[in-house]
Protein backbone atom coordinates (compact mmCIF):
# COMPACT_ATOMS: atom_id res chain seq x y z
CA UNK A 1 0.00 0.00 0.00
CA UNK A 2 2.68 2.60 1.00
CA UNK A 3 4.70 1.63 -2.13
CA UNK A 4 1.60 2.31 -4.55
CA UNK A 5 0.63 5.60 -2.65
CA UNK A 6 4.56 6.30 -3.25
CA UNK A 7 4.30 5.23 -7.15
CA UNK A 8 0.89 7.70 -7.44
CA UNK A 9 2.80 10.68 -5.48
CA UNK A 10 6.03 10.19 -7.92
CA UNK A 11 4.06 10.49 -10.95
CA UNK A 12 1.89 13.21 -9.66
CA UNK A 13 5.26 15.10 -8.95
CA UNK A 14 6.47 14.90 -12.34
CA UNK A 15 2.53 15.90 -13.77
CA UNK A 16 3.12 19.05 -10.89
CA UNK A 17 6.04 19.53 -12.65
CA UNK A 18 6.16 19.85 -16.51
CA UNK A 19 3.02 21.90 -15.70
CA UNK A 20 4.83 24.59 -13.93
CA UNK A 21 7.38 24.04 -17.01
CA UNK A 22 4.85 25.59 -19.25
CA UNK A 23 3.39 28.05 -17.04
CA UNK A 24 5.29 31.66 -17.25
CA UNK A 25 4.56 34.98 -16.35
CA UNK A 26 5.89 38.17 -16.59
CA UNK A 27 6.22 41.52 -16.99
CA UNK A 28 8.10 43.95 -19.70
CA UNK A 29 8.51 47.41 -20.52
CA UNK A 30 9.78 49.21 -23.73
CA UNK A 31 11.59 52.09 -23.43
CA UNK A 32 12.35 54.58 -26.25
CA UNK A 33 15.42 56.79 -25.03
CA UNK A 34 14.20 57.91 -21.30
CA UNK A 35 10.44 57.09 -21.78
CA UNK A 36 8.83 54.37 -21.17
CA UNK A 37 6.27 53.94 -24.06
CA UNK A 38 4.76 50.54 -23.02
CA UNK A 39 4.75 48.59 -19.88
CA UNK A 40 2.83 45.19 -19.32
CA UNK A 41 2.00 41.92 -18.41
CA UNK A 42 2.44 38.20 -20.06
CA UNK A 43 1.68 34.75 -19.10
CA UNK A 44 1.35 31.41 -21.17
CA UNK A 45 0.24 28.28 -19.88
CA UNK A 46 0.37 25.15 -21.97
CA UNK A 47 0.35 27.80 -25.08
CA UNK A 48 -2.74 29.43 -23.74
CA UNK A 49 -1.62 33.10 -23.42
CA UNK A 50 -2.76 36.15 -21.86
CA UNK A 51 -1.55 39.98 -22.50
CA UNK A 52 -2.87 43.26 -20.53
CA UNK A 53 -0.44 46.21 -21.91
CA UNK A 54 -0.54 49.84 -21.47
CA UNK A 55 0.85 52.22 -24.45
CA UNK A 56 1.60 55.42 -25.18
CA UNK A 57 1.46 58.18 -26.43
CA UNK A 58 -2.33 58.75 -26.91
CA UNK A 59 -2.79 56.35 -23.49
CA UNK A 60 -4.49 52.86 -23.97
CA UNK A 61 -4.61 49.79 -22.86
CA UNK A 62 -4.55 46.64 -24.78
CA UNK A 63 -6.27 43.42 -23.23
CA UNK A 64 -5.86 40.23 -25.39
CA UNK A 65 -6.16 36.31 -24.46
CA UNK A 66 -5.02 33.84 -27.26
CA UNK A 67 -3.52 30.11 -27.97
CA UNK A 68 -0.59 29.21 -29.67
CA UNK A 69 0.27 26.03 -31.82
CA UNK A 70 3.00 23.90 -31.05
CA UNK A 71 5.70 25.69 -32.54
CA UNK A 72 4.62 28.81 -31.00
CA UNK A 73 2.51 30.24 -33.85
CA UNK A 74 -0.87 32.45 -33.35
CA UNK A 75 -3.68 29.83 -33.35
CA UNK A 76 -5.94 31.88 -32.00
CA UNK A 77 -6.73 35.55 -30.35
CA UNK A 78 -9.45 37.89 -28.94
CA UNK A 79 -9.42 41.08 -27.13
CA UNK A 80 -10.17 44.35 -27.29
CA UNK A 81 -8.06 48.17 -26.73
CA UNK A 82 -9.78 51.24 -24.56
CA UNK A 83 -9.03 54.74 -23.70
CA UNK A 84 -8.91 55.61 -19.71
CA UNK A 85 -10.64 58.93 -19.39
CA UNK A 86 -9.69 60.47 -15.40
CA UNK A 87 -13.09 60.78 -13.89
CA UNK A 88 -15.14 58.99 -16.29
CA UNK A 89 -15.80 55.61 -17.68
CA UNK A 90 -13.44 54.02 -20.33
CA UNK A 91 -13.49 54.56 -23.77
CA UNK A 92 -13.75 51.13 -26.08
CA UNK A 93 -11.55 51.79 -29.38
CA UNK A 94 -11.77 48.79 -31.23
CA UNK A 95 -11.97 44.99 -30.40
CA UNK A 96 -9.75 42.25 -32.36
CA UNK A 97 -9.93 38.54 -33.24
CA UNK A 98 -7.70 36.72 -34.76
CA UNK A 99 -8.11 32.38 -35.92
CA UNK A 100 -6.48 30.02 -38.64
CA UNK A 101 -8.47 28.52 -41.04
CA UNK A 102 -7.39 26.33 -44.29
CA UNK A 103 -3.96 27.49 -43.31
CA UNK A 104 -4.56 30.90 -43.49
CA UNK A 105 -4.71 33.32 -40.75
CA UNK A 106 -7.55 35.79 -40.60
CA UNK A 107 -7.78 39.26 -38.65
CA UNK A 108 -10.59 41.29 -37.53
CA UNK A 109 -11.11 44.60 -36.00
CA UNK A 110 -13.94 46.35 -35.43
CA UNK A 111 -14.34 49.81 -34.17
CA UNK A 112 -18.00 50.71 -33.35
CA UNK A 113 -19.90 49.31 -36.45
CA UNK A 114 -17.33 49.26 -38.76
CA UNK A 115 -15.44 45.87 -39.35
CA UNK A 116 -12.75 45.21 -41.26
CA UNK A 117 -11.29 41.08 -42.02
CA UNK A 118 -7.99 40.71 -43.36
CA UNK A 119 -6.47 37.16 -44.76
CA UNK A 120 -3.22 36.44 -44.71
CA UNK A 121 -1.71 33.65 -46.18
CA UNK A 122 0.10 31.35 -44.09
CA UNK A 123 0.49 31.99 -39.91
CA UNK A 124 2.84 33.41 -38.36
CA UNK A 125 4.63 33.96 -34.75
CA UNK A 126 3.29 37.65 -34.85
CA UNK A 127 0.83 39.81 -36.02
CA UNK A 128 0.48 43.86 -36.12
CA UNK A 129 -3.24 43.94 -36.34
CA UNK A 130 -3.96 42.82 -32.71
CA UNK A 131 -2.60 46.11 -30.94
CA UNK A 132 0.08 47.12 -28.71
CA UNK A 133 -0.03 43.41 -27.47
CA UNK A 134 1.86 42.40 -30.58
CA UNK A 135 5.06 43.24 -28.88
CA UNK A 136 4.20 41.01 -25.66
CA UNK A 137 4.60 37.80 -27.77
CA UNK A 138 8.18 38.74 -28.08
CA UNK A 139 8.94 36.74 -24.24
CA UNK A 140 7.08 33.51 -25.43
CA UNK A 141 9.92 33.29 -28.70
CA UNK A 142 12.24 31.71 -26.79
CA UNK A 143 10.42 28.44 -25.67
CA UNK A 144 9.87 27.45 -29.14
CA UNK A 145 13.28 28.82 -30.64
CA UNK A 146 15.78 26.48 -32.31
CA UNK A 147 17.72 25.05 -29.40
CA UNK A 148 21.03 24.45 -31.01
CA UNK A 149 23.49 27.19 -30.89
CA UNK A 150 23.49 28.26 -35.08
CA UNK A 151 20.01 26.95 -35.85
CA UNK A 152 16.78 28.65 -37.28
CA UNK A 153 13.60 28.50 -38.09
CA UNK A 154 11.72 30.43 -40.15
CA UNK A 155 8.04 31.79 -39.84
CA UNK A 156 6.35 34.77 -40.62
CA UNK A 157 5.25 38.06 -39.44
CA UNK A 158 1.41 39.28 -40.57
CA UNK A 159 1.40 42.93 -41.55
CA UNK A 160 1.08 45.49 -43.88
CA UNK A 161 -1.59 43.34 -45.76
CA UNK A 162 1.10 40.30 -46.11
CA UNK A 163 2.99 37.99 -44.31
CA UNK A 164 6.86 39.05 -44.26
CA UNK A 165 9.63 36.49 -43.82
CA UNK A 166 10.35 36.41 -39.85
CA UNK A 167 13.41 34.78 -39.15
CA UNK A 168 14.77 33.34 -35.50
CA UNK A 169 17.95 32.01 -34.63
CA UNK A 170 20.05 30.90 -31.96
CA UNK A 171 23.11 32.45 -31.88
CA UNK A 172 24.17 31.63 -28.15
CA UNK A 173 22.41 29.64 -25.64
CA UNK A 174 20.79 32.90 -23.76
CA UNK A 175 20.62 34.69 -26.87
CA UNK A 176 18.60 34.73 -29.97
CA UNK A 177 18.54 36.80 -32.93
CA UNK A 178 15.62 37.75 -34.70
CA UNK A 179 13.35 39.79 -36.61
CA UNK A 180 11.20 40.64 -40.22
CA UNK A 181 11.98 43.02 -42.86
CA UNK A 182 9.28 45.44 -41.13
CA UNK A 183 9.73 45.17 -37.52
CA UNK A 184 13.60 45.12 -38.45
CA UNK A 185 16.30 42.77 -36.79
CA UNK A 186 16.86 42.62 -33.05
CA UNK A 187 18.86 40.68 -30.03
CA UNK A 188 16.77 38.82 -27.68
CA UNK A 189 18.29 37.58 -24.47
CA UNK A 190 16.94 34.91 -22.42
CA UNK A 191 16.33 34.03 -18.86
CA UNK A 192 17.35 30.65 -17.00
CA UNK A 193 13.60 29.33 -18.39
CA UNK A 194 14.25 30.26 -21.39
CA UNK A 195 12.13 33.35 -21.77
CA UNK A 196 13.15 36.50 -23.38
CA UNK A 197 14.00 39.28 -20.68
CA UNK A 198 15.58 41.79 -22.28
CA UNK A 199 15.31 43.00 -26.32
CA UNK A 200 17.57 44.91 -28.33
CA UNK A 201 16.08 46.39 -31.11
CA UNK A 202 18.28 49.76 -31.43
CA UNK A 203 18.47 49.74 -35.53
CA UNK A 204 15.56 48.17 -35.79
CA UNK A 205 12.28 49.51 -37.25
CA UNK A 206 10.96 49.95 -33.06
CA UNK A 207 14.46 51.48 -31.71
CA UNK A 208 13.43 50.98 -28.83
CA UNK A 209 15.17 48.37 -25.63
CA UNK A 210 12.69 46.10 -23.75
CA UNK A 211 13.33 44.70 -20.40
CA UNK A 212 11.97 42.47 -17.83
CA UNK A 213 10.10 44.13 -14.48
CA UNK A 214 9.12 43.56 -11.47
CA UNK A 215 4.89 43.00 -11.25
CA UNK A 216 3.10 46.40 -12.04
CA UNK A 217 -0.42 48.25 -11.25
CA UNK A 218 -1.23 48.51 -14.83
CA UNK A 219 -4.44 49.65 -14.12
CA UNK A 220 -2.94 52.62 -12.23
CA UNK A 221 -0.36 53.28 -14.14
CA UNK A 222 -2.75 53.72 -17.27
CA UNK A 223 -4.73 55.68 -15.19
CA UNK A 224 -1.74 58.36 -13.94
CA UNK A 225 -0.43 58.09 -18.01
CA UNK A 226 -4.40 59.41 -18.63
CA UNK A 227 -4.11 62.30 -16.08
CA UNK A 228 -1.04 63.13 -17.22
CA UNK A 229 -2.15 63.49 -20.67
CA UNK A 230 -4.97 65.11 -19.76
CA UNK A 231 -2.89 68.09 -18.26
CA UNK A 232 -0.84 68.56 -21.24
CA UNK A 233 2.36 66.59 -19.48
CA UNK A 234 1.59 63.68 -21.13
CA UNK A 235 4.35 61.85 -23.88
CA UNK A 236 4.94 63.83 -26.53
CA UNK A 237 4.74 61.99 -29.88
CA UNK A 238 7.00 59.07 -30.97
CA UNK A 239 7.34 60.27 -34.63
CA UNK A 240 5.11 63.51 -36.11
CA UNK A 241 4.13 63.58 -39.47
CA UNK A 242 5.62 65.97 -41.72
CA UNK A 243 6.18 67.44 -45.32
CA UNK A 244 8.26 70.72 -46.32
CA UNK A 245 8.22 71.80 -49.85
CA UNK A 246 9.98 74.58 -52.13
CA UNK A 247 9.62 76.22 -55.77
CA UNK A 248 12.23 77.00 -57.91
CA UNK A 249 10.88 78.60 -60.92
CA UNK A 250 8.30 76.12 -62.64
CA UNK A 251 9.97 73.25 -60.70
CA UNK A 252 8.81 72.01 -57.59
CA UNK A 253 10.44 69.67 -54.79
CA UNK A 254 7.98 68.13 -52.00
CA UNK A 255 9.38 66.05 -49.54
CA UNK A 256 6.77 63.67 -46.40
CA UNK A 257 8.49 61.86 -43.71
CA UNK A 258 8.15 61.06 -39.93
CA UNK A 259 10.23 63.15 -37.15
CA UNK A 260 11.85 61.15 -34.67
CA UNK A 261 13.21 63.07 -31.60
CA UNK A 262 16.70 62.19 -29.85
CA UNK A 263 14.63 61.76 -26.22
CA UNK A 264 17.87 61.67 -24.92
CA UNK A 265 19.48 59.09 -27.00
CA UNK A 266 22.59 59.02 -29.00
CA UNK A 267 21.37 58.66 -32.34
CA UNK A 268 24.05 58.30 -35.10
CA UNK A 269 26.28 55.11 -34.39
CA UNK A 270 23.67 53.63 -32.12
CA UNK A 271 20.06 54.33 -32.96
CA UNK A 272 20.46 54.98 -36.82
CA UNK A 273 23.83 52.73 -37.01
CA UNK A 274 27.20 53.34 -39.05
CA UNK A 275 27.40 52.12 -42.58
CA UNK A 276 23.65 50.89 -42.82
CA UNK A 277 20.81 51.75 -44.53
CA UNK A 278 18.39 54.63 -43.08
CA UNK A 279 14.86 55.52 -43.53
CA UNK A 280 16.12 59.46 -43.22
CA UNK A 281 13.33 59.82 -40.84
CA UNK A 282 10.82 56.96 -39.10
CA UNK A 283 8.04 54.91 -39.88
CA UNK A 284 7.41 54.44 -43.91
CA UNK A 285 10.18 55.87 -46.10
CA UNK A 286 11.10 59.09 -46.49
CA UNK A 287 9.16 60.43 -50.00
CA UNK A 288 9.95 63.00 -52.68
CA UNK A 289 8.48 63.81 -55.51
CA UNK A 290 9.58 66.41 -57.96
CA UNK A 291 8.31 68.13 -61.15
CA UNK A 292 11.65 68.12 -63.09
CA UNK A 293 14.53 67.05 -63.54
CA UNK A 294 17.39 67.73 -60.35
CA UNK A 295 20.78 67.40 -60.87
CA UNK A 296 23.42 66.69 -58.45
CA UNK A 297 27.19 67.58 -60.16
CA UNK A 298 26.68 65.87 -63.88
CA UNK A 299 24.12 63.37 -62.38
CA UNK A 300 20.54 63.66 -63.59
CA UNK A 301 17.73 62.28 -61.57
CA UNK A 302 14.44 62.41 -63.60
CA UNK A 303 11.20 63.77 -62.85
CA UNK A 304 8.80 61.35 -60.62
CA UNK A 305 8.23 60.17 -57.07
CA UNK A 306 10.86 58.47 -54.89
CA UNK A 307 11.72 57.04 -51.56
CA UNK A 308 14.80 58.62 -50.20
CA UNK A 309 17.43 56.87 -48.40
CA UNK A 310 20.80 57.77 -47.07
CA UNK A 311 23.87 55.47 -45.66
CA UNK A 312 25.63 57.46 -42.84
CA UNK A 313 29.30 56.44 -42.24
CA UNK A 314 31.85 58.11 -40.35
CA UNK A 315 34.07 58.27 -43.88
CA UNK A 316 30.96 60.32 -45.14
CA UNK A 317 27.63 60.15 -46.03
CA UNK A 318 25.62 58.96 -48.80
CA UNK A 319 21.49 59.58 -50.44
CA UNK A 320 20.22 57.43 -52.18
CA UNK A 321 16.72 57.77 -54.48
CA UNK A 322 15.18 54.50 -55.22
CA UNK A 323 12.08 53.96 -57.78
CA UNK A 324 10.12 52.36 -54.83
CA UNK A 325 8.52 55.36 -53.99
CA UNK A 326 5.77 53.77 -51.25
CA UNK A 327 7.26 51.59 -48.93
CA UNK A 328 8.16 50.64 -44.89
CA UNK A 329 10.86 52.46 -43.84
CA UNK A 330 12.61 48.79 -43.09
CA UNK A 331 12.39 47.72 -46.56
CA UNK A 332 15.00 48.78 -48.31
CA UNK A 333 15.75 47.00 -51.65
CA UNK A 334 18.84 48.70 -53.61
CA UNK A 335 18.30 46.70 -57.04
CA UNK A 336 15.57 49.73 -57.39
CA UNK A 337 18.18 52.42 -56.54
CA UNK A 338 17.90 54.95 -59.58
CA UNK A 339 21.03 57.33 -58.06
CA UNK A 340 23.28 57.95 -54.92
CA UNK A 341 25.36 60.90 -54.63
CA UNK A 342 27.33 61.69 -51.62
CA UNK A 343 26.54 64.25 -49.16
CA UNK A 344 28.35 66.96 -47.15
CA UNK A 345 28.36 66.64 -43.60
CA UNK A 346 29.13 68.91 -40.66
CA UNK A 347 27.26 70.52 -37.88
CA UNK A 348 24.47 72.42 -37.55
CA UNK A 349 24.12 75.84 -35.66
CA UNK A 350 22.61 74.39 -32.41
CA UNK A 351 21.63 70.88 -30.99
CA UNK A 352 18.40 69.53 -33.04
CA UNK A 353 16.24 67.86 -30.83
CA UNK A 354 13.45 66.77 -33.67
CA UNK A 355 14.86 65.41 -36.52
CA UNK A 356 14.74 68.30 -39.63
CA UNK A 357 14.81 67.91 -43.60
CA UNK A 358 15.20 71.55 -45.45
CA UNK A 359 15.53 72.34 -48.99
CA UNK A 360 17.21 75.69 -49.36
CA UNK A 361 16.52 76.78 -53.00
CA UNK A 362 18.57 79.07 -54.58
CA UNK A 363 18.56 80.64 -57.86
CA UNK A 364 18.95 77.74 -60.03
CA UNK A 365 18.37 74.83 -57.60
CA UNK A 366 19.30 74.45 -54.21
CA UNK A 367 20.48 72.09 -50.96
CA UNK A 368 18.73 69.50 -49.62
CA UNK A 369 19.99 69.18 -45.55
CA UNK A 370 19.35 66.41 -43.19
CA UNK A 371 19.36 67.74 -39.76
CA UNK A 372 19.61 65.91 -36.50
CA UNK A 373 21.38 65.60 -33.09
CA UNK A 374 24.91 67.58 -33.81
CA UNK A 375 24.95 66.69 -37.34
CA UNK A 376 23.95 67.95 -40.67
CA UNK A 377 24.26 65.94 -43.89
CA UNK A 378 24.28 68.37 -47.12
CA UNK A 379 23.04 67.53 -51.11
CA UNK A 380 23.65 70.53 -53.10
CA UNK A 381 21.39 70.34 -56.60
CA UNK A 382 20.50 72.08 -59.55
CA UNK A 383 17.41 72.40 -61.53
CA UNK A 384 18.30 71.88 -65.40
CA UNK A 385 21.29 71.51 -67.09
Amino acid sequence: MKRSFGVVLFFFLIAVAAAQKQSHSGYLIFLLGNDTTMAGSFSINNKAFDVTVVARPAVSVTKLKGTLFDNGELQSAEGYAYRPVPGKDSQLIIRYRLFVKDDSTFITQQRGNDITVQRFAGRGLTANGIGAAFRYLLPFWGLFAPKQVGDSIVSGHLTLGGNRRLTLKRIAPDKLYGGSTVMGMMTLYLDKQGMVNYIDAIGSSWNVIGKASGPMNLEALANRYAQEEQSGKGMSLIARFDSVSADMGDARMKIYYSRPQVRGRTIFGTVVPWDRFWRTGANAATRMVITKPVYFGDKELPAGAYSIWTLPSLRGWTMMFNSQANVWGTEYNPAYDVLKVPMQVGSPAAFTEVMTIEIQPSDNGGTLNVIWENTKAALPFRIGK
